[in-house]
């Protein structure tokens, strides 16, 4: 599994990872699957299942 912080182009393995490196408005994009991890959310960012979006 991995999830991916589009603007800043880079992926990690885990969701938290994401969520640490993304700046207040950033888009983080989550692939599907199952996560086993704690995530703790203390900046607003907007969260999206990548298998629901339309390329």
């Amino acid at each position: 599994m991995m999830s991916y912080n589009f603007y800043g182009g880079e992926n990690f393995t885990r969701i938290q990872g994401a969520i640490e490196n993304a700046s207040a408005g950033d888009t983080v994009l989550v692939y599907n699957g199952t996560y086993f991890e704690n995530v703790v959310i203390y900046k607003r960012f907007t969260c999206i299942d990548l298998n629901k979006i339309k390329f």
